[in-house]
């Protein structure tokens, strides 16, 4: 008697997949067992490499990892602890991961000196705590912490880190204190981000943050929203080749006996799946091989199973396969003989005794219990294979996303190791039985949802009436990344990407003219839908189709077009799912709920196949640059991608390199934005210093490095300049160009100079483009003037800049061309100008003019407005101000103006315009000032004088004007602005309001100022004031008329007047005292009489 060999004995599960990892416990410097099974796969793979980039070329340091219950988070951790922490971990981790030297994983984690190490496991409680008692702080406060956090970075060697990676991060966000938890979460990203040390934080979670945060109050919820800002996230999903990799390693055989039912089912699955996926090498075959004795239908459907959160109850494919759990794969082992396989169906009754409540909770709740009833009602009408197959349809029904199969014809009789026709056989029972339905868009069958609604022949009804594909339907389907142009952007540091775009044969011209019109075009893998996708060839489309898109297209943009052998099959896609909407509508569906849900499964069902066939279709295309005659077929990705680039290499073979990824981009951060404007500011302000003056190393300064460094240079006078002339094989075709565009056109604004680099051959990105015209325009500036609002400006500002960013359509460049017409007064003016305005200026005819009109542009607002200047001055004036061509003032304006070309003659002339018009302005104010004080009858020298008398008389008027008059003479220090305060006093103006009016009046005014001054004095004197002033009041009796008079005496005159009197008095010693009273009088009269008439 033969006896049954049990597939236990053939089969043992390798014990170090079967643990979960805990990293705070099973890491350890030098403890190179933990990652011993670890096998990196693509994805994970992907992550680190995204670490590393972010590491080397920007300041993010905070990251999180997203990814179900056993994708390998724990293990990926464990091996980058042991790959910064060195020794023989570093030695096993690079090893694991096949490392070379210049691989940017090494650069960035391999450093000489091995990091510093933090490792942590979330739990449901105060993560300030947790995090202290990790960095040693001085008590559980945010400041405690971050100081300890930093003390530990300070103390890293430069080539060294520090990295703090946080396990089951979600726990924390689950606590009470989540709010807490979600600050010191900011903070500890923003030390990491900012540090000069390199610090990184890893955060660890089954699902994204803002999963966690939704389940939260509104308040914990806006926090958690800025953690989110601050880490960049990075999913971890293994493709379902990877899982079925992993379940062969973990499922160790010895010495398999035969089955062929197993080879034959290996064939036709890895086939199925072969033809869904690229997998053109068979690789597929091979894993599946090693999964004996799971069915490999069973095989690739663990992993979408596993991902699901009905199963993410800390489980994965492998505690599936070591649980003893019914129905589980360890039961199936130990009571099967090698002949059996893990089917589906076996599957299937694993998850209902087992997880069925968790299910019926879920998202997939609904369609379990659909299945559930169809199967039951297979159970009731068939026989045990129909059961099996049942069962076999509702598994791959439910979890087929990400399996890469169908529950098609060839699949399903794998499943129950039966024949196709015996299959199809069983598949017509469970039609008729309303168990089943056929998707015959792709050959393949689903369960039945239970309604008397004929949804296929619906659907033909709608697709017989329709009118053509919409092309909105597959713009909003298509969200794919779009192809990026790899060795171009590694080449020259330009991200050249290029969108995908569907657009069907019969939309094809209005697709184009649309876009022309709404967005203008962009580099683009535009995939067409032929009309006759079943009776034409792809590369037949084609050449069809070149001369029509040559014809509408521009040349400063690429259009790569192609045609997918999966076209008709797309096309029958879009039209059911269009019909499907149609069919959605439907007035008999209104009280058939159930139909209604049949049919909106069968839109999310079709609508999933079509997103994955169009997605598919793009590696699956021949594709040709829209004029060229190359044809290539594409088979995978990277054909794409070598062919974006050799596309981008040909249509912007002049766009400059510029390897910093945070300015070479069309949209920038806040903090690059900010960066960007602090560095035009330095290039202006500190142009002559040696690295534009900089210290430390602020965002800028790397901009400047990055961009600008090689084109600077020391001149004659040993001060660093901007120099576009300088070799450099990363500017030398675009300055060229630059300038050659520049000098085609009398002006352009900075605008267009934008739209020119813009398109081809350059195709330069926004960001870089203010920092690149502001050096180009300072390196080039004895040459090209530069306009604001049309008008000429002869110095640029930081104003300027601010315009430049603003608005680049009001700053605009103009060539100016030197002939080396009349050198010799060219070379005069430059001599002569510094006289005037203390700058130097180079001996060219634009940076002469330049000088000139910064000259009269600086001077005082009144004589920019002043008619008091002789006639050439006049003229000269007004003509600068005006000036919009600089060559054109200086050789035929100014000769026109002077009568003369004879150039020691014009310089004569200039010369003596220049000194009147900017000694206008100091004559008027030393006329007025003696004006006002001929009126006060003062020394402007004598400032105690003066300071004596207005304090002598302050308060006195109860006038405003009069008493904001004394109280300026009161602190008078005889310079210009105390006249020039006068003047506005008196005109009410400020002095950029001035006018030639003004000043007169204002003259005028003081005077009166000045008179009313005195007599205020004499009141004051009346008063008791002491005003260093005598008052003399006169009445004096005449026979027509009473006459009175006021005098007043400073001291100076009243000594005089003493003098006088005692003249007068000895004359009159013998004389009567009555005469000699009359006599007075009558002199005094005369006197008085005789200054009115004068």
């Amino acid at each position: 008697m033969k006896i049954m060999q049990k597939i236990s004995e053939f089969t043992i599960i390798d014990q170090r997949f079967q643990r979960s990892k805990r990293l705070d416990q099973d890491y350890g410097y030098g403890n190179a067992t933990a990652i011993d099974s670890y096998v990196p796969q693509r994805s994970a793979m992907n992550i680190l490499e995204m670490m590393a980039k972010n590491v080397l070329l920007s300041n993010q340091r905070a990251f999180t990892w997203t990814g179900p219950y056993g994708s390998g988070k724990s293990s990926l951790a464990l091996l980058l602890c042991s790959l910064v922490g060195g020794g023989i971990a570093r030695k096993t981790a690079v090893k694991r991961l096949q490392l070379k030297a210049d691989d940017p994983i090494a650069q960035a984690f391999c450093t000489n000196t091995a990091w510093k190490v933090f490792t942590l496991t979330g739990r449901q409680s105060r993560m300030m705590d947790d995090v202290a008692s990790l960095f040693h702080a001085n008590e559980s406060t945010s400041l405690a912490v971050l100081a300890a956090l930093k003390k530990i970075a300070r103390r890293t060697p430069a080539d060294g880190g520090v990295l703090l990676i946080i396990d089951e991060l979600g726990k924390y966000l689950e606590a009470d204190c989540a709010s807490e938890n979600a600050y010191l979460l900011q903070e500890l990203a923003e030390i990491a981000n900012r540090s000069e040390t390199r610090v990184l934080v890893v955060g660890i979670l089954h699902q994204a943050v803002d999963v966690y945060a939704s389940r939260m109050p509104h308040g914990i919820r806006e926090e958690w929203e800025k953690v989110k800002g601050r880490f960049v996230d990075m999913p971890l999903l293994g493709s379902s080749d990877e899982v079925v990799e992993l379940l062969g390693r973990a499922l160790q055989t010895k010495n398999r006996p035969q089955n062929p039912a197993f080879d034959r089912a290996v064939k036709v699955v890895a086939g199925e799946y072969s033809s869904n996926k690229v997998d053109r090498t068979g690789r597929m075959h091979q894993l599946l091989q090693a999964c004996w004795p799971l069915n490999p239908v069973t095989a690739l459907l663990l992993g979408p199973i596993a991902r699901r959160k009905f199963s993410q109850n800390e489980r994965s494919v492998y505690s599936f396969l070591s649980s003893r759990e019914p129905f589980g794969f360890s039961e199936f082992a130990l009571s099967h003989d090698v002949s059996s396989l893990y089917s589906p169906s076996d599957y299937w009754d694993y998850l209902y005794a087992n997880f069925e409540t968790s299910i019926l909770t879920t998202a997939d709740g609904h369609r379990w219990m659909t299945a559930l009833d169809a199967i039951e009602r297979a159970e009731r009408k068939g026989s045990t294979q129909h059961v099996q197959l049942a069962k076999s349809l509702a598994l791959i029904d439910l979890f087929r996303a990400g399996s890469g199969i169908e529950a098609s014809l060839p699949i399903l009789a794998q499943s129950i190791l039966q024949t196709e026709a015996k299959t199809k056989t069983l598949l017509k029972d469970l039609l008729d039985w309303k168990i089943a339905i056929s998707r015959h868009h792709i050959n393949a069958y689903a369960i039945f949802a239970g309604s008397d609604f004929n949804i296929d022949e619906a659907v033909a009804d709608a697709i017989s009436k329709q009118n053509g594909i919409d092309t909105r339907l597959t713009e909003d389907l298509l969200s794919l990344p779009p192809i990026v142009a790899r060795s171009f952007y590694m080449r020259l540091g330009t991200l050249r990407w290029f969108d995908r775009v569907i657009v069907p044969e019969e939309n094809l011209l209005q697709w184009l003219e649309q876009k022309r019109v709404d967005e203008g075009f962009s580099d683009a893998f535009l995939l067409i839908l032929p009309k006759n996708a079943t009776h034409e060839k792809p590369t037949e489309v084609l050449a069809r189709l070149q001369p029509l898109l040559k014809m509408r297209i521009a040349e400063d943009y690429s259009l790569i077009m192609g045609v997918s052998e999966e076209s008709a099959l797309i096309r029958s896609q879009l039209e059911e799912l269009q019909a499907l909407s149609v069919v959605a509508k439907n007035p008999q569906l209104e009280g058939d709920e159930t139909g209604r849900k049949e049919v909106a499964a069968r839109i999310a069902q079709t609508r999933d196949y079509l997103i994955g066939s169009l997605r598919g279709a793009f590696t699956h295309a021949y594709w040709q640059e829209v004029g060229s005659t190359r044809v290539i077929a594409a088979t995978r990705m990277r054909d794409l991608n070598v062919l974006a680039s050799n596309v981008a290499e040909n249509v912007y073979p002049s766009v400059p390199e510029i390897r910093n990824e945070l300015i070479n981009r069309d949209y920038l951060s806040t903090n690059i934005v900010t960066a960007r404007k602090q560095l035009m500011y330095r290039m202006l302000l500190n142009e002559t210093e040696k690295d534009l003056g900089y210290t430390g190393f602020p965002p800028d300064y790397a901009l400047y490095l990055s961009m600008l460094s090689e084109i600077r240079r020391l001149d004659a006078n040993e001060l660093w300049r901007f120099d576009t002339s300088l070799e450099s094989d990363k500017y030398d075709k675009f300055w060229e160009l630059t300038d050659r565009f520049l000098n085609s056109r009398a002006m352009t604004t900075v605008k267009d100079l934008y739209a020119f680099w813009r398109k081809a051959p350059i195709g330069l990105r926004f960001g870089p483009m203010p920092i690149l015209a502001l050096a180009f325009y300072l390196a080039n500036r004895e040459r090209i003037a530069l306009y604001q609002n049309t008008t000429f400006t002869p110095s640029i500002t930081t104003a300027v800049i601010d315009e430049w960013l603003n608005d680049p359509a009001r700053i605009a460049l103009r060539p100016v061309t030197n002939t080396g017409k009349n050198q010799v007064f060219v070379d005069g003016l430059a001599k002569l100008l510094p006289k005037y305005s203390k700058v130097f200026c180079d001996k060219t005819p634009l940076e002469v003019a330049r000088l000139i009109v910064r000259i009269f542009l600086e001077s005082p607002k009144w004589a920019q407005h002043s008619t008091m200047f002789s006639a050439n001055t006049q003229a000269f004036k007004q003509t600068v101000l005006k000036a919009s061509d600089p060559v054109k003032l200086l050789f035929h304006d100014l000769p026109k103006i002077y009568g003369t070309e004879e150039p020691d003659q014009l310089l004569s002339c200039v010369d003596a315009s220049l000194k009147e018009y900017l000694e206008a302005m100091p004559k008027m104010i030393e006329k007025t000032k003696r004006l006002l004080f001929d009126a006060l009858k003062a020394d402007p020298m004598d400032l105690e004088d003066i300071h004596q008398r207005a304090l002598s008389i302050k308060g006195i008027s109860g006038q405003m004007q009069i008493e904001a008059f004394i109280a300026r003479l009161e602190k008078f220090k005889n310079t210009r602005f105390d006249i020039e305060g006068f003047i506005g006093l008196a005109c009410s103006r400020p002095s950029f309001q001035w006018t030639d009016n003004d000043i007169r009046l204002a003259q005028a005014k003081l005077v009166e100022f000045a008179f009313e001054f005195r007599q205020f004095e004499a009141m004051g004197a009346m008063l008791g004031r002491n005003t260093k002033r005598r008052v003399f009041a006169l009445v004096l009796g005449g026979a027509s008329a009473d006459i009175k008079e006021t005098v007043e005496l400073s001291d100076g005159d009243e000594n005089r007047a003493r003098m006088v009197s005692k003249q007068i008095r000895a004359m009159l010693s013998e004389v009567d005292r009555t005469v000699a009273i009359a006599a007075l009088a009558e002199a005094g009269f005369s006197i008085i009489k005789n200054s009115e008439k004068s």
